[in-house]
C-alpha cells in the first residue's frame, strides 16, 4: 500500500494503523499470488489491486460508520473473492460479524485460504446461492458489490435485511431501483454515496436502501 492509499482512507475518517495496514497489503498479496490460478482479477500491478478492488471496501467501511455504531451483523452478498467483506472486517474488528455469501467454489476456497492466512475472526464463507440462503437468518446490514442488475438483485438482498436495516449497492451508472418495487419491498432509497478512486477520473457511488 502506497502512501496515497493511506491516506486516501484517512481522509474517509477511518482509523488505520500499522496492524490494518500490514493485513491490507497481505491481502492484496494473497491476491496477486492467486490471481491467475484462481482468476479472480485481471489487475496488471499490485496497485490496481487497491484502486479497483480493496478501497471500495474502505468506502464502504465509512459508510457503515455513518449508520450504526454497534457490533453489527454483515452480509456480502455475491462476495466474489472478498474484496468487500474481507476489507470490511479488517477496518473493523471485532465491531462486526461478516458472512461472505458466493456461489463459486473456487472464489470461497480462495477466500477461507485468505482469512486463514490472515488470521481473521468472526468471518465466515457460504458456498450458495443467495436463493438459497435460510429466510430467517436477516442482517444488519447487507452488501453487494457487481452483483447485476439492481431491480434484479433488491428482491433476493432485501429478503435478508433486518427491518430498521440497510442494504448497500455498488453502482458503476446512476440507477436506482425502481419506485414501485422499493415500495413493494419494504424499502427506501436514503440517500447514495458519490466518491471517485485514485488514479481515476470515473465517478463510483453506493446507494443505500433502508428496510422499513
Amino acid at each position: 500500500m502506497n502512501e496515497k492509499h493511506i491516506e486516501y482512507i484517512k481522509n474517509l475518517g477511518l482509523n488505520i494503523d500499522d496492524n490494518k495496514i500490514s493485513l491490507l497489503d497481505a491481502f492484496a498479496e494473497l491476491v496477486w499470488q492467486k490471481k491467475d490460478d484462481v482468476n479472480i482479477t485481471s489487475v496488471k500491478t499490485k496497485d490496481e489491486i487497491y484502486t479497483r478492488h480493496l478501497l471500495d471496501g474502505a468506502v464502504g467501511v465509512s459508510v457503515i460508520n455513518t449508520l450504526t455504531p454497534n457490533v453489527i451483523n454483515i452480509l456480502d452478498a455475491g462476495a466474489g473473492s472478498g474484496y468487500i467483506g474481507i476489507v470490511i472486517k479488517i477496518l473493523l474488528g471485532n465491531k462486526v460479524n461478516v458472512i461472505l455469501a458466493e456461489s463459486v467454489n473456487r472464489k470461497c476456497v480462495f477466500m477461507n485460504w485468505a482469512i486463514i492466512k490472515l488470521g481473521l475472526k468472526n468471518i465466515k464463507i457460504l458456498n450458495y446461492r443467495l436463493t438459497e440462503a435460510e429466510p430467517n437468518k436477516k442482517f444488519d446490514i447487507v452488501i453487494q458489490r457487481a452483483m447485476g442488475k439492481i431491480d434484479d438483485i433488491l428482491p433476493i438482498c432485501s429478503v435478508l435485511v433486518a427491518n430498521g436495516g440497510y442494504f448497500l449497492s455498488y453502482l458503476a451508472e446512476e440507477t436506482f431501483a425502481d419506485d414501485n418495487l422499493l415500495q413493494k419491498l419494504n424499502m427506501e432509497l436514503i440517500r447514495d454515496r458519490k466518491y471517485p478512486l485514485p488514479d481515476s477520473d470515473k465517478q463510483r457511488k453506493i446507494a443505500i436502501y433502508k428496510k422499513n
